[in-house]
């Protein structure tokens, strides 16, 4: 997923796959589902550790590019 900050809501949404999944543009925070949105909050409680524009090194693939829970 991909977020773009909004400063006026002062959120971050994943708006590229807002629209594929939705088939709509974004409108705006108080309109896009909750699972889209992150607040200032939960980035607070995820511990961001300033690795940001860095791809992850491993992890498990859930895009459709290849079986769920694959590996990379």
């Amino acid at each position: 997923m991909k977020y773009t900050y909004h400063e006026d809501s002062k959120a971050w949404v994943d708006e590229s796959d807002y629209q594929y999944y939705l088939g709509k543009g974004f409108i705006d925070v108080e309109s896009t589902p909750d699972q889209f949105v992150i607040t200032q909050d939960e980035v607070k409680n995820m511990s961001i550790d300033g690795n940001n524009n860095t791809d992850p090194e491993h992890g498990l693939i859930y895009d459709g590019s290849a079986e769920p829970g694959t590996p990379f």
